[in-house]
Order: structure tokens, then C-alpha cells, then sequence
């Protein structure tokens, strides 16, 4: 589970770094050639391209973070709840950092804020899929129960 974890961490993180380029390199050819907020490229020494490229590297590590722990999803002997609970958790302590760090002062009301964002944005995400498998298990145990009467009744 652990290689397969880096491995899906891997190729997530190459991706998202694949579209953060090209998204500034958009930004740079169409915009104002501004990739990272003066804060940020303050912090990182001044070096508008410094800064673009640690932006670049540290939102890959959303994607590494979401692309490792979509294997939660695979340990069958836990709930979803849990299984989502704990995704959730690694993703958005992952996620908060980078998205703080890059794109906003780092304050408390930022903070709580991103936290709020990030959490009703997963229950949105996570309650709608949950219905969704819902409705297909019921249906399934439907097509099963129904399979099951037609050779019941076969039977007699």
C-alpha cells in the first residue's frame, strides 16, 4: 500500500506542478507577469522567478497529498466516514499550508477562514458521494434480491 500511495503521490504532484507552469506561464504572457503576491515572493528573497518556482513545487505537494491518500479509500475494513475523515485531515493540514504560505498572510482569520472553506467543501464533496453509492448499493441489493426471488421461484 505504501508504493502504491508514493507512486499515485508521485504522479498527482507531477501533474499538479504540470498545470501550476503552465497556469503561470499563461499568467506571465497574458497578465501582468505577476505569478506570486508580492508577500510571498518578499519571503522567498525577493526573485519574482524564486517565488514563482517554490509556488510551483509547494502546490504540487497538494497533489502529491491528494493523489497518496486517495488510498484511504482502498482499506476496505474501514468506514467511508473514516475513511473520508482521514483523508480529509491529511489533505487539508497539506493543503492549508501550501494555500497560506502562497497565496495569503498568514493570520488567524485567514486561517480559520481557509479551514472553513476547505472542510464545507469536503463535506459538500464527500455527502454528495455518499448518495450517489447509496443509491447504488440500493439498487444493487435491488437487482440482488430480485435475482434471488426469480430462482427461488424457479425452484419451486
Amino acid at each position: 500500500m505504501l508504493k502504491k500511495s508514493l507512486l499515485r503521490g508521485a504522479c498527482s504532484y507531477c501533474v499538479c506542478v504540470t498545470v501550476a507552469a503552465l497556469i503561470a506561464l499563461m499568467i506571465c504572457l497574458l497578465g501582468d507577469g505577476m505569478v506570486a503576491i508580492p508577500e510571498f515572493t518578499a519571503r522567498t528573497g525577493g526573485d519574482p522567478l524564486t517565488a514563482a518556482l517554490v509556488q510551483i513545487l509547494l502546490i504540487g505537494l497538494i497533489g502529491f497529498a491528494f493523489g497518496a491518500g486517495s488510498v484511504l479509500f482502498e482499506i476496505e475494513h474501514w468506514s467511508f466516514l473514516r475513511q473520508g475523515a482521514v483523508h480529509l485531515t491529511l489533505t487539508a493540514a497539506v493543503w492549508i499550508a501550501v494555500e497560506l504560505i502562497c497565496f495569503t498572510p498568514i493570520t488567524l482569520p485567514a486561517m480559520l477562514s481557509m479551514g472553513l472553506s476547505v472542510v464545507a467543501t469536503y463535506a459538500l464533496t464527500w455527502g454528495s458521494q455518499y448518495f450517489v453509492w447509496k443509491n447504488k448499493v440500493r439498487r444493487l441489493n435491488d437487482q440482488i434480491r430480485r435475482k434471488n426471488e426469480e430462482d427461488f421461484d424457479e425452484c419451486r
